[in-house]
Parts: C-alpha cells; sequence; structure tokens
C-alpha cells in the first residue's frame, strides 16, 4: 500500500526516531530541501510579461526532488495557492520561467514548490515566496492643465495616477523644441510645472511612468501632448490698461492666447469675492463688451474688477489656464492688482 504523505512536523519526528534507533523524541525543525536558498529574481520585464531566474535546487543526502511547481498572482495568498494546486508544473532542473499575457503596470507576486523524496517517503515543501515583482507601465493618460492664480508665464499641469508605478518624467516643448525634462523621482507623485513661457508661443506637454526593477528604471509610452495656455493678459495702454465702462458697459482687450477655444471674463465690485464669470468663445477673440452686472448697467463712478482667464476643450473635460493678472476700473483710472483671488 502506498504511504500517505506526511507533514514537515512528522517528517522532522520521524527522521529522529530514525537515527536514535527507534527512539521517539520531541519533533526538531525541519531540513531545507535544498542545498542553497533559490535566490529569485526578476529579469527582462514587459508590460505584459514576467521571466523569473533562480539558483538551481540542489539534491542533497538522500533527497530526491521529482517536481517543481509554480505560480503568480496579485497577492502572496493566490500565489500560493495556485503553486498549491499544481496547475504550472516546471522541470526540477530549469532556473528560469516567463509568466505571459499579464496586465501592463501591475504587481505580482511569485511562488514555487518543490515536491521530493525523502527517508522514502513523499513530501512538498510550500511557501517560497518573494518580494514583488512588476509589468512595466503602459502608455500614461494625456496630462491636464491646472489653473493656477495669476502666475504670469507659469504652468501647472497634473495627470492620472497609475497604480504600482514608482514615478514619473515630463516633458516640455516649446513648439518643435524641448525646452524642459524633469521626473518627480520614486514615490508616485504627480504633477510638474514650468515657469518661463513666453506670449505668443504654443506649448506642448507629455508624460510616462516609469518603474524601478532591480535598481533599474524601466519607462512606459509617452502620452498624447497636451496644449498648455499661456495667460491671457489684458492689454495695455499709454495711459493705463485697456479697459473702460462706456455708454453703460464693459469694454476689455487681452493678449490672444494661442490654442484657447475661447476665453472667461470675470468681474467683481470687490477685489477678492463676488466675481462673475461671462464666457466668451472663439480663441481668436481678443476683446469683448459685457453689457450687465447682476441685471444692471456698468456705473461709471463705480468701481469694477477685472480678469481674463482662456479655457481649451480636452475631450469631455475643460481646461482653463491662469489669469493674466486682475485690473481695477473705476471712470478713466486702471490699477493692476496684487491679490489673485477670485472668490464667488
Amino acid at each position: 500500500m502506498k504511504r500517505k504523505v506526511f507533514t514537515r512536523i512528522a517528517a522532522a519526528v520521524l527522521s529522529t526516531a530514525i537515527a536514535l534507533g527507534g527512539v521517539f523524541v520531541a519533533p526538531q525543525t525541519a531540513q531545507t530541501v535544498h542545498a542553497k536558498s533559490a535566490e529569485i529574481k526578476q529579469v527582462n520585464p514587459s508590460q505584459t510579461s514576467i521571466t523569473v531566474n533562480w539558483t538551481k535546487y540542489s539534491e542533497v543526502s538522500d533527497t530526491k526532488i521529482n517536481k517543481m511547481h509554480i505560480g503568480i498572482a496579485t497577492t502572496l495568498e493566490g500565489a500560493r495557492a495556485m503553486t498549491k494546486a499544481k496547475k504550472i508544473s516546471i522541470d526540477p532542473n530549469s532556473t528560469s520561467y516567463t509568466f505571459n499575457n499579464l496586465t501592463p503596470g501591475s504587481r505580482y507576486y511569485v511562488n514555487i514548490t518543490v515536491d521530493y523524496r525523502k527517508y522514502g517517503l513523499d513530501w512538498d515543501d510550500y511557501g517560497y515566496l518573494c518580494d514583488p515583482f512588476y509589468t512595466t507601465p503602459a502608455k500614461s493618460s494625456a496630462p491636464f492643465q491646472t489653473h493656477n492664480w495669476r502666475n504670469l508665464g507659469s504652468f501647472s499641469f497634473d495627470w492620472a495616477e497609475m497604480p504600482d508605478v514608482s514615478g514619473y518624467e515630463y516633458e516640455v516643448y516649446e513648439g518643435n523644441t524641448l525646452v524642459k525634462n524633469d521626473d518627480t523621482g520614486t514615490g508616485v507623485f504627480r504633477g510638474g510645472s514650468f515657469g518661463d513661457a513666453k506670449d505668443k508661443k504654443k506649448y506642448y506637454v507629455q508624460v510616462r511612468a516609469f518603474t524601478e526593477i532591480n535598481d533599474v528604471k524601466y519607462y512606459g509610452d509617452w502620452s498624447d501632448q497636451t496644449q498648455l495656455l499661456v495667460n491671457s493678459e489684458i492689454k495695455r495702454t499709454k495711459k493705463g490698461y485697456d479697459v473702460k465702462i462706456k455708454k453703460g458697459k464693459l469694454n476689455v482687450s487681452w493678449m490672444k492666447t494661442k490654442g484657447a477655444d475661447g476665453y472667461i471674463v470675470y468681474v467683481s465690485t470687490q477685489e477678492k469675492v463676488g466675481y462673475k464669470a461671462y464666457k466668451i468663445k472663439g480663441g481668436k477673440k481678443k476683446s469683448a463688451v459685457v453689457k450687465k452686472f447682476n441685471g444692471s448697467k456698468f456705473k461709471k463712478n463705480m468701481g469694477y474688477y477685472v480678469a481674463v482667464m482662456p479655457y481649451k476643450k480636452m475631450g469631455d473635460r475643460i481646461v482653463y489656464g491662469t489669469i493674466g493678472g486682475k485690473v481695477y476700473v473705476k471712470g478713466k483710472i486702471t490699477r493692476y492688482c496684487q491679490t489673485d483671488e477670485l472668490g464667488n
């Protein structure tokens, strides 16, 4: 009759008993299956595959390795369950295995188990688990400009964060010329900036994720480029700024922003709050007439705070640029405001 498989503890008890001529003593720690600890390491990562190498398992004393099994999952428990179920058998002499059809930019765990014969009995060695391994990142989604108050010539932008990556690299272009390359460092930070934009120039940004594997950075594909919007500054004149009250209406002119789909004119009678937004469609426009404020005509003897901001449609998202500063107008007097707020 074929003998049943014993547990590891039972093996230790039995081996001790044999060594002492049949005297039964307390259990001892089980011997390791292999002469060397199997150092498992990831090599040649890709978006959809993970290849692992390990030190060859060695037969020692009267131990005979019969089979090996390997498993992979997104959790330690899942990897162990896969090998315990013996779904993937591998040659005991092998030292490498490649898992395919995996998800890009994801974390996985690998488990290797050994079936062996010792003391004339069959045993299973479960539990060789490793540090997490990673597939390389997929293509990043296009970044989007985030609004920051005033900051003339400065852009801030963000992007959708990807799971299981180490960080991101981004590039800013002035037309076709690269003007900035930077990365967030490791730690899955997101977002970047550029602080030297010029009027009448077009700017673009793209981003890609990276994952550090064995101290080497592996990069995903670059995202589609996103155009950044330069601030729309209210035009200056010899006497101040080109904003005035005329026949009960507000007239304002600004510097046109390349790539904009339109502009938002903000107006309030208070410097920091109470702003009403007036949408001006058409990226080529550089002036507007606002007919009423809170249902009434504009009054020459009342002071108004005015700002202009460009916007651009990106799919289902509307991206807003940066205001070119606020201007105060009362009668023929205009002056630049130092505050940034456009509170409602």
